[in-house]
Formats: C-alpha cells, sequence, structure tokens
C-alpha cells in the first residue's frame, strides 16, 4: 500500500489540476454529501465536535453544519490540484482580496519578526501558498513515504517558503528566523505531546493546547497574527486577524487561553469552514472521558 499511495495521489493531483476551480467546488461538495451519507469516520467525528462545542445547538442545525463543514472538507481535497500544481499567478487569479495585511506591512518594514497562527480553516495550505511570497520558515511533520514528502517539499516552497522538519534543528531555525525579523508561520490548533502542551479552553472545554508559540513569543517578541484563507462562491480571501495582546502575557496559561479564544472567535465567523473532523479534544485531563 505505501508503494501505491505515491502514485494514487499524484493520479488525483493531476486529475484535479485539470479542473477549473468551479469543477473543484462540485466534486468536493459531492464528497462531502458521502461522507455525510455513509456516517464515515470523519462524518461522526465532525458530529462529535459540534455537539461538544455547540450543546445548545439543535439537532436538524447540527446536522445541516456536520453535512456543510464535511463539504468544505471534501473541497479542501479537490483543491488539492490547484495548491500542489498551479503556478502561482494562477493562483493569484482565485484571490479576491487580502484584508488586514497593514501591520504585518509595518513589521516587515521595521525588520521585526512576525508569527503568523494558521488553523484548520479554510483553505490554509493555499494560505501558505500566498503566503510564501514573503519568504517564512515553517515546521512540517515530514511524511513517512520520502517520495510524498518531496511531493509536499516541492509543492509547498514553491512560492518561496521554507519548511522544516520538527525537530531540535528546526526548532531552532524558526527561532533565529523570529530573531531575524523574518515570518513564521504555524498550526496552532494541533493537539501536542502532554509534555508540550496545557489545558485551555477551547468553546469552553479543556484541550489540550501547544505551548510552543508561547515560548516563540517570549522569545523574540514577534507581531502575532492568525492567518487564513476562506472560501468565497468564486475563490478565496486572504484575511489576517489581530489577537488579544493576553498572548504576551508571561503566564504559558493565560497566553494559550489567549491563542485558542482568537481561534474560537474566527471558527464563530464561519462554523463551517472549521476542519471539525479533527479530533481537537483526544487527551483529555486525567479523569475525563475521551469525547471520541
Amino acid at each position: 500500500m505505501d508503494a501505491l499511495a505515491p502514485i494514487l495521489l499524484r493520479l488525483w493531483v493531476g486529475l484535479m489540476a485539470l479542473l477549473p476551480y468551479s469543477a473543484t467546488r462540485t466534486v468536493g461538495n459531492a464528497m462531502g454529501n458521502l461522507n455525510f451519507l455513509f456516517g464515515t469516520r470523519s462524518a461522526k467525528n465532525t458530529e462529535i465536535n459540534l455537539k461538544y462545542c455547540f450543546p445548545a445547538m439543535r439537532d436538524a442545525q447540527r446536522k445541516t453544519l456536520t453535512q456543510e463543514s464535511l463539504r468544505h472538507t471534501g473541497r479542501l481535497l479537490a483543491e488539492a490540484g490547484i495548491t500542489f500544481r498551479w503556478p502561482e499567478e494562477k493562483i493569484r487569479s482565485l484571490i479576491r482580496g487580502v484584508d488586514g495585511f497593514a501591520p504585518l506591512q509595518k513589521a516587515l518594514d521595521e525588520h521585526r519578526g512576525i508569527l503568523v497562527l494558521a488553523p484548520h480553516y479554510g483553505n490554509w495550505e493555499l494560505f501558505a501558498l500566498y503566503f510564501g511570497r514573503y519568504g517564512f520558515m515553517a515546521l512540517y511533520d515530514p511524511p513517512k513515504i520520502a517520495s510524498i514528502d518531496a511531493m509536499i517539499r516541492e509543492s509547498r516552497e514553491r512560492t518561496g517558503a521554507t519548511l522544516l522538519p520538527i525537530d531540535a534543528q528546526g526548532v531552532r531555525g524558526v527561532l533565529q528566523a523570529l530573531k531575524r525579523g523574518k515570518p513564521v508561520s504555524i498550526l496552532p490548533d494541533q493537539v501536542p505531546a502532554r509534555s508540550a502542551g496545557v489545558y485551555a479552553p477551547f468553546f469552553n472545554r479543556p484541550a489540550l493546547t501547544m505551548t510552543f508559540a508561547h515560548r516563540l513569543i517570549r522569545s523574540t517578541d514577534p507581531l502575532v497574527v492568525l492567518g487564513t484563507c476562506t472560501r468565497d462562491d468564486d475563490g478565496f480571501r486572504i484575511a489576517f486577524h489581530e489577537v488579544d495582546a493576553a498572548i504576551h502575557s508571561e503566564d504559558v496559561e493565560q497566553s494559550v487561553s489567549a491563542m485558542n479564544a482568537a481561534i474560537e472567535k474566527l471558527v464563530q465567523q464561519d462554523p463551517a469552514q472549521y476542519q471539525w473532523e479533527y479530533k481537537r479534544f483526544k487527551k483529555p485531563p486525567q479523569g475525563t472521558p475521551d469525547p471520541y
């Protein structure tokens, strides 16, 4: 199966790259509808998370939101041809606007480090391709299959980003980049190892949350923003969102709570575009049942 994975991925990416954006939307929506119809693991995790985070939501409303979220997840998969193969100029043709960039431009002009927190919202892969022009650095978890790793690196770095594996050398690399006044981007809502996180509220539920962002902030005092690429009817919109100053707190729990609050506020704007299929609440506090 490992031998087939790169072949299947290349076939899928190649096929999706031939489609116009409107067709990828149709394919993605169909994939989401099938996930919902057959009650796949993705569908079950999505419904569990929505029930966990929105306990007062009516069942009918939750089912509708589950299906909408699965459609966005399907569209993310169908957009792989865009993110892996489309040239930068063609990708730019899909960007309908950029909001909130002025603070970043000021930081760039002042050679101040920028930490962009890019949660699992909208198409974060496309966000990275757009932001690549500013030469940002990011950590990633290399796949075990070398050919897929090469494919991912080639895709994500083709607009100017630099990827480093998640290890001691990679951590030093992003820390040094921020100290030199360069931009860095991380996914802030991944569940870390227990030793690398603390519990902080997310939709009023305890969620194991990484402390890595707090370490970077305390060490380099960068500008901190959320970065997103959300879908609209005929393309995407890039946006940078302010984060409460509490994220700069010396207290790690206060800092990560501010980070989660910023992500929560963002998700509330369009809950369907958040990747609810991800097991965000796994590794619960001791004595608390695993919702999955």
